[in-house]
Order: structure tokens, then C-alpha cells, then sequence
């Protein structure tokens, strides 16, 4: 995995960038949150965030822990966001990545939250 991978994933979506995003997924990625079916592919990744971002104001997602090895990284942390003027929180989130090639080829999303369900 890259050396700044965590720095560029945080900032890509601490700037709600759908396409900053889904560049640091291979080709052929898998994205899934909770229990929802998988985004297959850059292309579904990319318009998954598009959907998601479009309904926000801000996001910051705190790393509270970190566990990396070669190729998996696990991620705890805190997810603040708003989607103004009805909704704000902070949610806990459990985020496993594996990367192949340097780029995202798994990545799982653990929260729960009505407001995400489309991912």
C-alpha cells in the first residue's frame, strides 16, 4: 500500500471528492457498506460517492485506531457529518481495506446510519 494512502483517502473525503475517491480504487474495487449489496468497479465506487456526497454538507471521518500490514488496513474511527438544515452526527465506523497494486481492491464499511444506507 502507498505510503500516504490514509492522508489521501481522509482528505478525498473530508473534500466530499467523488473522483479523488474512487481513483485510489483498482479497476475492479468492491465497496460495500453494512449489508448492502457491493459496488463493483471504479466506475459503480465513484457514482456511489457521487450519491452519497450530493446529500452533504461536510464530513470528517477521526481515526481512532489503525492496523496495517502489507496489503489489509483496518480503521476505526468516528464519522461527523451534516447534511444541513435537518441532519448532523457522529457515527462510529469500522472500515477494512485490502489494496492489490498499490490501489483499493476491497474495501467494507461497518456503521450503522439510515442517512449512508445507499452507498
Amino acid at each position: 500500500m502507498p505510503d500516504d494512502w490514509l492522508a489521501r483517502l481522509l482528505g478525498s473525503l473530508d473534500n466530499l471528492d467523488a473522483d479523488l475517491v474512487a481513483s485510489q480504487f483498482q479497476d475492479d474495487a468492491r465497496l460495500c457498506y453494512g449489508n448492502t449489496p457491493f459496488a463493483a468497479g471504479r466506475r459503480a465506487i465513484r457514482k456511489a460517492f457521487v450519491r452519497a456526497f450530493a446529500e452533504l454538507d461536510s464530513l470528517h471521518y477521526q481515526c481512532v485506531a489503525t492496523w496495517a500490514s502489507e496489503s489489509v488496513a483496518v480503521l476505526e474511527g468516528d464519522l461527523s457529518y451534516e447534511a444541513l438544515p435537518f441532519r448532523a452526527g457522529t457515527l462510529p465506523m469500522t472500515v477494512v481495506l485490502r489494496f492489490c497494486s498499490n490501489r483499493i481492491c476491497d474495501c467494507q464499511v461497518f456503521t450503522y446510519s439510515p442517512f449512508f444506507g445507499h452507498l
